[in-house]
């Protein structure tokens, strides 16, 4: 079952204090039990050695690059770390979160720090007060969602954000992920739903590059929204 989390409804200074129900930092995994996915970790100071790994890290790049000089960023299916890390450079502390225990411990390990804390929990299940983070970050969860959760979700980010404050999602467009496949109708409607009071751009990703989406392009799809200042 996956442990849900119990959050407050006002953030304290401590991003460790976000989660009230969080267990302690796990010992580190023997490296013959990490996942096989994380075997191959990236830090800000190595380069990733697959073009997979390259362009997921290309996009953690390019949201940071987005993100306003900032105090906490939450970074939602924060996977083993190394992007959270990434946006660290841009904020005083980061708050990755993460359904899997293994990229969890692994993150912790590799990427913890006092700026850098990382927590298991549903994404679905996560509740926060409204403006309390100047960015939310989520690469390549949301069309892995029921459509239902997934406006949920969207629609929590909005109300984190503090005025002036960035969202940057991802989305396949047009691709069999194993999931429905989402379309640019698709996302297009889905903003319309849930991104309100927000300038938004599409982008699309080619390696690392990053264009304006154009009609009828799929692939890898950026969305930046900043909400709009009080």
């Amino acid at each position: 079952m996956t442990k849900r989390l119990s959050l407050p409804t006002t953030l304290t200074p401590d991003p460790a204090a976000l989660m009230a129900a969080v267990d302690d930092a796990s010992p580190p995994l023997p490296s013959a039990e990490r996942p096989v996915t994380e075997q191959v970790f990236i830090d800000s100071n190595q380069p990733a050695r697959g073009g997979r790994e390259r362009e997921h890290l290309a996009r953690y790049e390019f949201a940071a690059r987005h993100l306003p000089a900032c105090q906490q960023v939450l970074d939602c299916a924060c996977g083993s770390g190394y992007g959270a890390a990434v946006l660290a450079m841009r904020a005083d502390r980061v708050v990755g979160v993460d359904n899997a225990p293994e990229a969890i411990k692994f993150a912790r390990r590799h990427f913890g720090s006092r700026e850098v804390t990382f927590h298991q929990g549903d994404m679905t299940q996560l509740r926060f007060a409204a403006n309390v983070f100047d960015g939310v970050v989520s690469l390549g969860m949301l069309e892995q969602m029921p459509r239902e959760d997934a406006t949920e979700f969207l629609r929590g980010i909005i109300r984190w954000l503090n005025p002036g404050g960035v969202m940057v999602i991802s989305f396949n467009l047009g691709i069999d992920t194993g999931a429905d496949k989402v379309t640019r109708r698709d996302l297009e409607a889905l903003l319309s739903r849930c991104v309100k009071d927000c300038s938004v751009s599409l982008y699309r990703q080619q390696g690392g590059e990053f264009t304006p989406l154009q009609e009828n392009q799929e692939g890898v799809c950026v969305v930046v929204a900043r909400k709009h200042a009080d």
